[in-house]
């Protein structure tokens, strides 16, 4: 379930909540969210939001996580609790560093999940889906480690053309 395209407005915003001082948008951006895709937040029925977690240092070169505050406020808002599941194993390179076609492999098998989650219902969150990889590695650990059903949810779907534009390389 997504709020738009990554593009504008809604582009703009994200970046900005990127950047510590801004988590009142990023829990206006996750109302929103919240607002447009609640018949489907319903209907999937999770007991739990996991956001995508980033490597402890960059979180701290960062000084907040985007995924984090939108997780929070989807939780609220659905009536369920934030369940830190995923820790990112190792460091890896941006996604938006990388050509789509490297993405998966940088990071398959970064994620580790912490604690109980046999059976569990999971509403999974990020920012920005582009390629579907940074998810697609999240939900095959939480999978893995026994979660009943893994869902996705985020801000933005950015368009792969523009995104490859973006970096200089033809889509």
């Amino acid at each position: 379930m997504l709020l738009g395209s990554y593009a504008d407005d809604l582009r703009e915003a994200i970046l900005r909540i990127k950047r510590p001082g801004s988590e009142h948008l990023a829990w206006s951006l996750a109302a929103l969210l919240v607002e447009k895709q609640q018949p489907a937040l319903e209907a999937i029925g999770v007991d739990g939001v996991v956001p995508v977690p980033m490597h402890w240092w960059r979180r701290a070169w960062r000084g907040t996580s985007d995924a984090d505050e939108v997780a929070r406020v989807l939780a609220r808002a659905i009536g369920v609790g934030v369940v830190p599941a995923l820790v990112r194993a190792r460091a890896t390179r941006m996604q938006n560093e990388l050509p789509p076609e490297e993405r998966g492999d940088n990071v398959a098998g970064a994620f580790r999940v912490r604690g109980d989650i046999v059976g569990r219902r999971l509403l999974l969150v990020d920012d920005v889906v582009t390629t579907g990889a940074t998810l697609a590695a999240c939900c095959h650990a939480l999978r893995e480690a026994g979660a009943a059903s893994v869902h996705a949810a985020a801000l933005a779907k950015a368009d792969r053309m523009a995104d490859a534009a973006d970096h200089g390389e033809r889509p």
